[in-house]
């Protein structure tokens, strides 16, 4: 029999469960996942912050973590999503901007990571971590220290069914500097709604937008204006793409995170219009881009708007078209206006809200 835990809890209740406990331990409210938050490490954050009580939604949390303004992109090569890769932690920076609190801890012993699950679930928080090592997200929810394993939550595994996996799921990417990685969140108790820090999310969209071009992400991944220029420099290049057989999929996938991201952003802005008027200024802005980016998908799909397995195979085919490649890459431009203009009322907001916040040209990057 499982020990199901009902909740939202108040983090920092104890329960009696322990590693040892007989039966597995799992966190029963927390959410399915879906792929209608296609941001995965914000979707995950969400998921376990609301789990906790958390009363802040995906589309702000893609805010507070930088995650709707961000843009990377690596030159010459279309074999990575790009996508999915971020200038800092989303994950700690956008729970930071919502009030939680985040120790992330890197492991080389699996016991001693499979203790620290143990001790968070039982106390009534998910864990986040890497999922095997690869380029997506897993929310932990619970665990059973008979068999070592963990039941979660995964982008690919949606609804209300629980995953139940080995521990070994949790391995940590390449870079990590560990064996396993983890996120061990906390959320104080209150009744009350944290205010969302305006000037800290502006100072910080503004940092990950204009980011330095020489400040490569893992060494390889432009990000910020470079990454908008070199992505429609790759579309002009006739010898870029013939070397990548999923090249139009990859970019048509990347139209639609940028598309969403940028929405996301309008939205958020345009709803804090008390902020300042600059703000809302740059919601409309961001939505022009976003609109945009929707015109890239359909350019690479002849012209269609795709669902999306029809639309990766389309673009998969007609990338190799000079022309739609060349109006793709014309769009991208386009966008890049529209996000610069955005950042200008970004920064008129800034300059009157917190001026000593504005970004510094010698600003070290953040922390991955």
């Amino acid at each position: 029999m499982l020990a199901w835990l009902s909740l939202p809890v108040v983090c920092g209740v104890v329960l009696s469960f322990s590693v040892a406990a007989a039966e597995p331990v799992v966190l029963e409210s927390v959410p399915p996942t879906g792929w209608d938050r296609p941001y995965v490490p914000v979707q995950m954050l969400q998921v376990a912050l609301g789990t906790m009580g958390c009363k802040r939604g995906y589309d702000e949390l893609m805010v507070t973590s930088g995650a709707a303004f961000r843009m990377t992109w690596r030159e010459g090569d279309y074999n990575f999503p790009s996508l999915t890769l971020y200038q800092q932690d989303p994950i700690s920076v956008g729970a930071v901007g919502v009030g939680a609190q985040v120790t992330r801890e890197q492991f080389n012993d699996l016991e001693a990571a499979f203790a620290a699950i143990a001790d968070s679930i039982d106390r009534g928080a998910p864990v986040i971590a890497w999922d095997d090592g690869r380029v997506d997200m897993q929310v932990i929810c619970g665990y059973d220290a008979a068999t070592t394993t963990i039941f979660r939550r995964t982008i690919n595994a949606p609804g209300g069914v629980f995953d139940q996996v080995p521990a070994e799921k949790i391995r940590a990417m390449p870079w990590a500097g560990a064996t396993y990685e983890l996120w061990l969140l906390d959320l104080p108790e209150t009744e009350d709604i944290p205010p969302l820090d305006w000037p800290l999310i502006l100072a910080n969209a503004l940092r990950l937008a204009q980011w330095p071009e020489d400040q490569l992400v893992y060494d390889r991944f432009t990000c910020g204006d470079a990454a908008y220029l070199a992505w429609a420099m790759d579309m002009r290049d006739p010898d870029v793409h013939p070397k990548f057989p999923r090249a139009g999929g990859l970019a048509w996938a990347l139209a639609s995170h940028m598309q969403h991201a940028r929405w996301t952003a309008a939205r958020v802005l345009q709803n804090n219009a008390v902020v300042h008027p600059a703000v809302v200024e740059a919601g409309l802005l961001y939505q022009d881009e976003a609109t945009i980016f929707g015109e890239v998908q359909r350019v690479l799909c002849g012209g269609a708007a795709l669902p999306k397995t029809e639309a990766v195979d389309v673009a998969n085919e007609l990338i190799a078209d000079e022309e739609v490649r060349l109006a793709a890459a014309g769009l991208v431009e386009q966008a890049l206006e529209k996000d610069r203009a955005a950042r200008l009322a970004l920064t008129r907001a800034l300059e009157d809200l917190a001026p000593e916040l504005l970004p510094r040209t010698d600003d070290e990057p953040g922390d991955q």
